[in-house]
């Protein structure tokens, strides 16, 4: 490959690596949403068995969310909440980005 063609991906990468870079200080960062229903129903999905916990009316986002919400509490349990739920805003943050590109 030539220099010429590697050119877009380097882009994309240094593009990639500033995104990451911004986020990095503000992971700890504890919201208003955050604080008050976030954490909340995370640990009810954690606490309810994940995606059992759906059967209840225990959130007033919409289900997609709460499905995101329930795989990462599902898959990585010992993950922090904050971290996993910044964890689905970053995913997508990047999934939009990349089609928007």
């Amino acid at each position: 490959m030539n220099a010429r063609a590697l050119r877009p991906w380097a882009l994309a990468v240094a593009g990639l690596l500033a995104a990451v870079a911004v986020r990095l200080p503000w992971l700890g960062y504890e919201s208003d949403d955050y604080l008050i229903h976030l954490y909340r129903w995370y640990g009810f999905l954690a606490a309810n068995d994940h995606f059992a916990a759906l059967q209840y009316d225990f959130a007033n986002y919409n289900p997609p969310y709460l499905y995101l919400l329930a795989t990462v509490s599902y898959l990585w349990p010992d993950l922090p909440d904050l971290l996993g739920i910044k964890t689905v805003s970053m995913v997508f943050d990047f999934a939009l980005a990349f089609f928007v590109g």
